[in-house]
């Protein structure tokens, strides 16, 4: 009983010390503490900034390697658009005559 009489004492004389000395400490920790506050989120938002830049780099780099692969296994398949081979087959010697004949 004893101890946490003296508990109580020396909670509630830090809390009426603490207040007494709040009107000199406040304005100094509010000096002080602001400026880091401000440092600290404006690197903070900086950080998160690139890092959400590279993840919208990576994010693209996946989707792209994941319609390249979409594309392949549909033409193993056979029930692809055949898009990829049009690209790289030469034009068909009707669509060279017809394009010709547009030029005339």
């Amino acid at each position: 009983m004893k101890d946490r009489t003296r508990g109580l004492v020396m909670g509630v004389g830090a809390g009426v010390l603490a207040s007494a000395a709040m009107p000199f400490i406040g304005p100094l920790l509010r000096d002080v503490l602001r400026p880091l506050a401000k440092t600290l989120l404006k690197r903070s938002l900086l950080g998160v900034d690139a890092l959400r830049s590279q993840v919208a780099r990576a994010s693209e780099a996946v989707e792209d390697l994941l319609a390249e692969v979409r594309a392949e296994v549909a033409d193993e398949r056979g029930d692809g658009t055949g898009a990829a081979r049009e690209e790289s087959a030469p034009p068909a010697p009707e669509a060279k005559a017809a394009a010709n004949k547009n030029l005339s």
